[in-house]
């Protein structure tokens, strides 16, 4: 803790210099640059920058404090998320100055509040993941529907800006009622339907780890690639909205050969996802039937058989049925303590089953979630259990055989 206090002791000068140094020239009093441009006389006052810069330093020092004193996951995405913001902050209070656009000011305050957004929902994902990795589809189906709200609403408060420039163009007479038929609610409606269907697409995320691998692929390929399906939901739903009735009410198109274009386009897209799914079954499904079924070799121990074999075939059976495993390395140890190997090789032949933990199944979930955990860690144990024992032969304990106990060979097969 120490350390971590020292390591800030350094930036905190430096963020209370700078600070102070903005607080005096840009707030508490007027600073007057003096510029000659093309030969005008003009004064350039960079007060305006002082409210801003005050934002952007104080949320990147806490950025730097939350790098630098926190630790875990969750600190590291409250750092990242304050850089972030930092920035946005940075834009939106400079945007009240009096030369900029009227409607950098919108957009500016969609940046910030988009970014504190995805701090806390990449904060609370740390979270809830933990809980149960289905909550986090859940909690980003509830994401997506507040940034849709951010983004409609700033699209409300752009468009007058945006209409305003057209009609002071020559060419408003043939824009504007383009414009005013494909972007004025059009698009606001777009953005609130689009962002609706990907919040609901969203929650196909729950299946990314579904025993059923056909639900597993539909959760890996929406829930997993969501921008991508929050482009193609805006395009399409705008398509519907305005590109389709634009096509057969203003172009002088025929309308069946747009019916048809539809129809062709609709086939392409069962096409894709047809192929998709093929292509998914034939490398992924296929692959895991035969590799789960067909083996190329069976590890096998060569060990002679000694008094306490029975005991270690009960210890393995335990251990990859129930994870039990202390019982397990002490009897390893001491077997290959009096099989002559050194207590580093020993280490080194144990380390992977002194180092193996379960996966941990959710603190809240559905049965077959826990099935599916239980059933992984099986195999976990299993292949632990090979790798070891596939990795050392047994000799007979000079004690046995002192004592003339037969030699026979046994083979221990997991």
């Amino acid at each position: 803790m120490e350390k971590r206090v020292r390591e800030i002791v350094l930036p905190s000068v430096i963020y209370v210099a700078l600070l102070t140094v903005t607080v005096w020239f840009l707030v508490l009093q007027e600073t007057l640059i003096p510029l000659d441009l093309l030969g005008y006389d003009l004064t350039l006052s960079p007060s305006f920058l002082g409210v801003p810069m005050i934002a952007f330093l104080s949320l990147r020092y806490s950025s730097v404090v939350a790098d630098k004193l926190l630790v875990g996951e969750a600190a590291d995405r409250l750092s990242e998320g304050l850089n972030t913001v930092a920035y946005a902050a940075f834009l939106y209070y400079a945007a009240d100055w009096s030369l900029t656009p009227g409607w950098v000011k919108p957009l500016t305050g969609f940046l910030l509040f988009a970014s504190m957004l995805s701090a806390l929902h990449d904060i609370l994902g740390t979270y809830v993941g933990g809980t149960n990795y289905v909550f986090e589809p859940i909690l980003t189906s509830i994401y997506i529907l507040f940034i849709g709200f951010l983004g409609s609403q700033t699209w409300l408060s752009v468009y007058p800006y945006f209409e305003e420039m057209v009609l002071d163009s020559p060419f408003s007479g043939f824009l504007l009622p383009i414009i005013r038929a494909g972007l004025a609610e059009p698009v606001n409606n777009v953005i609130i339907f689009s962002t609706a269907l990907t919040a609901v697409l969203s929650l196909t995320g729950v299946f990314k780890n579904h025993p059923n691998p056909y639900l597993e692929y539909i959760g890996g390929r929406i829930g997993g690639q969501i921008e991508k399906v929050t482009l193609l939901n805006f395009v399409l739903i705008y398509c519907l909205f305005f590109g389709r009735w634009y096509l057969l009410e203003s172009s002088g198109m025929n309308p069946q050969y747009i019916v048809i274009g539809e129809w062709v386009a609709i086939c392409l897209g069962f096409y894709v996802g047809y192929r998709g799914m093929k292509r998914y079954a034939e490398q992924s499904l296929v692959r895991q039937d035969v590799t789960g079924t067909w083996r190329r070799h069976t590890q096998r121990v060569t060990m002679h058989t000694d008094s306490q074999l029975e005991r270690l075939s009960d210890l393995v059976e335990g251990f990859i049925d129930h994870g039990t495993k202390k019982e397990l390395i002490v009897h390893l140890t001491l077997l290959l303590r009096n099989s002559g190997l050194e207590a580093n090789a020993i280490t080194r032949t144990l380390a992977p089953l002194i180092e193996y933990i379960d996966v941990e199944p959710p603190k809240i979930g559905l049965p077959w979630q826990a099935d599916h955990v239980a059933k992984l860690n099986k195999r976990r144990r299993r292949k632990i259990v090979n790798t070891v024992l596939g990795s050392i032969q047994l000799k007979p304990s000079t004690d046995a055989t002192e004592a003339g106990e037969a030699e026979t060979e046994t083979v221990l097969e997991v």
